[in-house]
């Protein structure tokens, strides 16, 4: 007769819950992992696969690393499409078993970490639906609180829905399983939407527990109602600690842009090079913002090509004061480079995981802004 430890068992039985992610099983001042996930870690990770005696006759496959840098690792198997289920000890060490649980599982469009996540791009975790003859898709950043959803219908919803997945490349999808069979994208992770996908009738409720009467000021059809709730119902089943970041849905328009299928960006190599080694993309040619927030913003609309000639022209007259101005123009720019990424930080502050040293930077980065509202409000003939 096989006979298991304790620390066998407990492993086994939280394990048992996490079946689709990499477990990282807290002992001591090390995450360990084991079995099948110790085999798959072990290659992507390029560590030393080896061995632990759990039992009588048990010797089971482990490999482990530091607790302080399982960031670093966790981002890695991140990229090569896992999930992380990250289980700490959360009992007092003493005599007999410690008590162990899941405190969060880590996806690849869940990510919040700073090292997890570059800093000028979105981490985009997008959901798609369908409800008749229409289409759903919802986007969310969870590291920047950007929350938003749109719908398709006629003869090419399906190409609009690709094309726009193709433009937010998120590093993950989820697709339910009747979704239709011509569907495909270029996303880093796809994940199969299981049994918690809400039912038609649930879709109310759950937007309207997550953001209150926020819930009914976009304007959505049904579809994009409920890619946005597939959503929140992920992020709630990974991170449920993470739910109180999402304070708005917005609608996202997509007949004020141009539509651009993925042939045209890759040719036209407008945010990354077809050209392998090289960063001749009219996105890095082009890119001369000083922080974060605008570097992200800026690659959101040189995607998103605008259609309305008044809104194109109120843009152009906003550039060209700043370039008649060239003194405040420089002087902008250096108050610029001193500011941080206040958006990723906000959302660290709400989600209760902020560092001392980022508060510190926030009181800087709030001073400096205050400092360009005052040259802004001060300058004459600026035009938002």
């Amino acid at each position: 007769m096989v006979t298991i430890t304790p620390l066998r068992r407990q492993y086994l039985e939280i394990k048992k819950r996490y079946p689709e992610a990499i477990l990282f099983f807290r002992l001591g001042d090390f995450y360990e992992m084991f079995d099948d996930d110790a085999v798959r870690a072990s290659e992507v990770l390029q560590i030393v696969l080896t061995s632990r005696e759990m039992g009588k006759g048990v010797k089971v496959p482990m490999c482990g690393i530091p607790h302080h840098a399982a960031e670093t690792y966790a981002t890695r198997l991140l990229e090569a499409g896992h999930k992380v289920a990250v289980c700490d000890q959360v009992g007092e060490p003493g005599r007999g078993l410690v008590e162990r649980q899941v405190t969060h599982v880590v996806t690849p469009g869940t990510k919040v970490d700073d090292g997890m996540l570059q800093p000028n791009r979105n981490n985009y975790l997008v959901s798609v639906s369908q409800v008749g003859d229409q289409l759903g898709l919802a986007f969310a950043d969870i590291s920047t609180g950007e929350f938003a959803a749109t719908s398709f219908v006629g003869a090419d919803a399906i190409g609009g829905l690709k094309r726009e997945v193709d433009r937010l490349h998120p590093a993950e999808i989820l697709v339910p399983v009747e979704f239709p069979a011509e569907f495909s994208s270029r996303s880093t992770h796809q994940t199969t939407v299981g049994a918690w996908m809400p039912g038609d009738n649930s879709v109310d409720e759950i937007l309207t527990s997550v953001l209150g009467e926020a819930a009914n000021t976009a304007g959505l059809d049904q579809s994009g109602r409920k890619a946005a709730a597939t959503l929140i119902s992920y992020v709630e089943m990974n991170q449920s600690h993470a739910l109180h970041i999402f304070t708005s849905l917005h609608a996202h328009p997509t007949s004020m842009y141009m539509e651009l299928d993925d042939f045209t960006r890759d040719n036209l190599d407008i945010d990354q090079s077809r050209r392998s080694h090289t960063s001749s993309s009219l996105l890095n040619i082009t890119d001369m913002t000083r922080t974060s927030m605008g570097g992200r913003l800026f690659r959101s609309r040189l995607s998103l090509p605008l259609l309305d000639q008044s809104a194109i022209e109120q843009r152009l007259i906003s550039v060209k004061w700043l370039i008649e101005n060239s003194k405040l123009r420089v002087e902008v720019g250096e108050h610029l480079k001193a500011i941080g990424d206040m958006e990723r930080t906000v959302i660290r502050i709400r989600r209760q995981i902020v560092q001392p040293q980022e508060l510190v930077g926030l009181g800087h980065t709030l001073g400096h802004v205050a400092d360009l509202a005052s040259i802004v409000a001060n300058s004459s003939g600026f035009s938002d």
